[in-house]
């Protein structure tokens, strides 16, 4: 018999940031609710937003895949639809 040495990774931790890019804020907030995350709401113009789903995400912090504790807050910065 040999002896082998095996390496056994850590299983991922957290909930995967989603790609909110491009969506509308509702779906998007919906989509971060879902994962166990937060969304910190960026621009929205002088009166701020006064209905989700005339806004859209056109950046977001971080990024698609990353992995985030339960209740972490993502970034999304939004403009007019």
């Amino acid at each position: 018999y040999k002896e082998r040495t095996l390496t056994v990774s850590k299983p991922l931790q957290g909930s995967a940031v989603p790609a909110l890019v491009g969506q509308r804020l509702d779906v998007a907030l919906d989509r971060l609710q879902s994962a166990g995350l937060k969304g910190d709401v960026q621009g929205g113009g002088l009166f701020g937003v006064l209905d989700e789903s005339t806004w859209k995400v056109v950046d977001q912090d971080p990024s698609p895949g990353a992995r985030l504790s339960q209740g972490d807050t993502v970034r999304l910065d939004i403009d007019r639809a």
